[in-house]
């Protein structure tokens, strides 16, 4: 998927979410000085905003396509024109060819507000005779093509108001008078996002790249800006609960959180997301204040409990590989906006899925509407001769008749969703609750039922929350199926890996049919085996004891410096809990590593960790486990991570967004194939260049020490569009400092030493204290901009080591590249 058009993002399983509030109240962090009379009456007061004349039965009228304006982005970007429907959803087509539409709501009346970005229109569209009418939105629109109008809401007197990416301002549109005013943040390009209103009729926003929050005060007239505790990278969606809390969502690279402002006493609450959160958007509080959120970096949703601290994860169906852009990765359908409606139902649209789905929280059951065009530029459509690709629903609301009328963006359509009060598809598992130790088999079944039609036509899958992709890892899963006209009865056998975390996992059983596709939760509990045996693991790690029938294993046997040595073992028999096992390690040459003494647990096992944090040493090591009078001997090969050459990229394409606006600032060569980026990554890995000492830079005094890193080509000087990378500092073998993960939509990421004196020799050598900071190449629609991230400030004597990782790139999972080089402090 294209992450241009996530809300930025920059950057296992049982996730506690921490909740922390500001500590003296009397120290929050205050709002800044309020902006006097903000609002701006937009061009001559006595002069009224004209609207174009409305087109009537516009659905089967579009005006001629040729005679629009050449346009000013690519025209990939805009649809075919055609109006499609399928059962369910009905389309209809913007006059405008290119126009880009995004945010969208729905007025008292019925009628749907849309923000036309690319042609800088406000249209309202009535569906009671399909007539459509715009109003030009003032100002300059040379510099605002395809800028985004991301969020529409109503103000309590019945005006709209809108976000505008282009003009850095919130617009209000008095419907009546037919007059703009805009209101213009302070912050600039601070990328307004999202909007909602409090109890009080504030409008509230959230700055994605100003990494602030704010509302316009409708009695003081001001607009108000709020810096959040925990410095965020980006921020995302914002909305309110029933005691006029705000509620926001943000990344740092510490990770993603949930933010909760309480507006009466000024205290922030933070909760952490589980880890495999990367790229939270959409945001929503049901009726009994759980916070719901969409991840736009997979397939997951999640429900927090903020009470208890709780998380439930759930998950999409697998997408269709005919919809994925990522066919060289994990297919995701990339869960975007969240609304709940007066029934309690979770609503999301599916970038990737190209779907509307709505989630009954009660019986967790998810129905995933198919939007009816699909745009093949937008997917890995060669040798597909079906249609392919997706059409981009950006944003959805939700009618008081409860149909659901979303935006498609590259298609520059609306679309309208009746849902079906009857689901075709019932799925009833046996039981909803698996409990199943590792390396064990349980079996579950589960009846699908079509209603008075043949199930041969339906096609059965699972996804479940073991990877954030929604695919299955480290658990297998054979499904012996028996259909019965109506009725198909699943057999469903799972048996997870020996290397699986335990914990709680959400499984998603579903089941498709043409334009729809049903899925059931059935939660599924991993535990830890209660005896190993010796089919568990391979010769090399595990041994046994005669005394006790007894046994010993090593989970890994290859392992990297500061990895984690696990070993588990027990008895069956003639145990003596009084006696304990001893454990001593060696390296090859001899030298006794660690020592340890395990008592027995009350069942006859023991287990213990720990970390190799100063090897020097690498190659092989033998542990010698002792219990009684006797002792088995195990093994395991500590490797040099710079002697591992393996490599391997695979890529059938890539897609057009976000290169092509990295290409458009001249910042990287648009890639169009596969074949580049195979090329780049398993040729040439990631380039290290440190300046040389007559062309650094100086900040003040002090001498700075720039560290190029980017995946390129040096022959063809081609770059690649997006880079997912780790830098972690090392001192003397252990972890001090990690910068979590980065995100760079151009592909080049700067590493950044600061020092009075620095001697470039190999290793660098510091002689005063080292301030790190991390810059990055962003961008965020027509927005390119460099990033920063300040990391530690090392201030004690030693060596150290950078290691620069490159976990992804074009957002599809790979094998690691590793970089590394080191520096002293003297």
């Amino acid at each position: 998927m294209n992450k241009m058009l996530s809300v930025a993002i920059a950057i296992s399983v049982a996730i506690v979410i921490i909740a922390v509030s500001i500590s003296d109240p009397t120290t929050d962090i205050q709002p800044n000085e309020p902006t006097s009379k903000y609002a701006e009456q937009v061009s001559d007061p006595t002069t009224d905003v004209q609207p174009n004349e409305p087109t009537s039965k516009y659905a089967e009228q579009v005006s001629d396509r040729n005679k629009q304006e050449p346009l000013t982005i690519n025209p990939h970007y805009c649809g075919s024109g055609e109006a499609n429907s399928n059962k369910y959803i009905t389309e209809y087509v913007l006059p405008n060819n290119c126009s880009l539409p995004i945010g969208i709501a729905i007025d008292e009346y019925g009628k749907v507000w849309i923000g036309e970005s690319n042609e800088r229109k406000l249209a309202v569209f009535d569906p009671d005779n399909e007539s459509l009418q715009e109003f030009d939105i003032p100002g300059n629109t040379e510099d605002a093509k395809g800028s985004g109008i991301w969020s529409i809401i109503f103000g309590k007197d019945k005006s709209v108001w809108f976000s505008d990416v282009s003009t850095n301002s919130i617009w209000m549109f008095q419907i009546e008078e037919q007059k703009f005013l805009k209101y213009e943040i302070p912050t600039p390009e601070s990328f307004p996002f999202d909007l909602t209103i409090d109890k009080d009729e504030k409008i509230w926003f959230t700055e994605s790249f100003g990494k602030k929050f704010g509302y316009i005060d409708p009695v003081t007239d001001q607009i108000i800006e709020l810096e959040p505790p925990l410095q965020p990278s980006t921020i995302g969606a914002i909305t309110v609960d029933e005691n006029n809390n705000i509620w926001l969502v943000m990344n740092n690279p510490t990770g993603s959180f949930v933010l909760k402002y309480e507006q009466e006493s000024e205290i922030y609450s933070s909760y952490k997301l589980p880890d495999e959160v990367t790229a939270p958007v959409g945001i929503s509080i049901d009726k009994s204040g759980n916070v719901w959120i969409a991840d736009h970096a997979g397939s997951m949703f999640f429900k927090i409990n903020p009470l208890n601290n709780t998380t439930k994860a759930y998950v999409t169906s697998l997408p269709s590989v005919r919809t994925s852009i990522n066919t060289g990765g994990l297919p995701s359908s990339y869960p975007y906006w969240i609304v709940i409606d007066t029934n309690d139902h979770i609503w999301i649209n599916e970038h990737q899925g190209n779907a509307i789905a709505v989630f009954d929280p009660n019986e967790e059951t998810l129905i995933e509407y198919f939007i009816p065009t699909q745009n093949p530029n937008w997917g890995a459509c060669e040798g597909y001769d079906e249609p392919c690709g997706i059409a981009n629903p950006l944003r959805f609301t939700i009618a008081p008749d409860g149909r659901v009328w979303f935006t498609e963006w590259s298609e520059s359509k609306i679309g309208v969703l009746e849902p079906s009060e009857l689901a075709p598809i019932i799925i009833e598992p046996n039981n909803r609750t698996l409990i199943v130790e590792k390396g064990k088999t349980i079996s579950t079944t589960i009846d699908i039922i079509k209603n008075d039609m043949s199930t041969s036509d339906l096609d059965i899958s699972l996804s479940g929350t073991f990877t954030p992709s929604g695919e299955l890892f480290r658990i297998n899963a054979p499904m012996d199926i028996e259909s019965n006209f109506n009725r198909k009865q699943v057999t469903l056998k799972l048996n997870p890996s020996k290397y699986i975390d335990s914990g709680t996992y959400t499984l998603m059983v579903s089941a498709s049919y043409e334009d729809i596709v049903v899925s059931k939760a059935i939660e599924v509990i991993i535990i830890e085996p209660k005896h190993m045996s010796r089919s568990w693991v391979s010769s090399e790690n595990f041994a046994s004891f005669v005394n006790g029938d007894g046994w010993v294993m090593l989970e890994n046997d290859q392992l990297k410096p500061d990895d984690v040595i696990k070993i588990n073992g027990g008895f069956l028999s003639n145990y003596d809990l009084t006696k304990p096992v001893n454990l001593v390690v060696k390296s090859s040459d001899g030298l006794e590593y660690a020592l340890s003494s395990l008592p027995l647990n009350q069942d006859g096992t023991f287990s213990t960790s720990f970390q190799l944090n100063d090897v020097e040493l690498f190659g092989i090591y033998e542990i010698d486990v002792s219990y009684l009078q006797e002792t088995v001997t195990l093994s395991f090969n500590v490797v040099d991570p710079l002697d591992e050459q393996e490599k391997s990229f695979s890529f059938e394409r890539v897609s057009y967004n976000p290169a092509f606006y990295c290409a458009k600032y001249d910042l990287v060569d648009f890639v169009e194939s596969g074949e580049t980026i195979n090329k780049l990554a398993n040729e040439d890995r990631i380039e290290i260049i440190i300046e040389p000492e007559e062309e650094m830079e100086y900040i003040d005094d002090r001498r700075l020490i720039k560290v190029h890193t980017r995946p390129v080509d040096e022959d063809s000087d081609l770059g690649i569009a997006v880079t997912h990378s780790v830098i972690t500092i090392h001192k003397n073998g252990s972890k001090i400092w990690s910068s979590g993960l980065l995100h760079s939509h151009c592909g080049v990421i700067d590493f950044i030493m600061v020092s009075k004196d620095i001697l470039l020799k190999d290793p660098l050598e510091f002689k005063d204290t080292v301030k790190i900071r991390l810059d990055m190449t962003q961008h965020f629609l027509q927005n390119v901009r460099l990033q920063s991230y300040t990391g530690p400030i090392i201030e004690e004597q030693g060596e150290y080591n950078v290691e620069i990782k490159l976990v992804w790139i074009e957002l599809r999972p790979i094998k690691p590249v590793l970089e590394t080089f080191n520096f002293v402090i003297i």
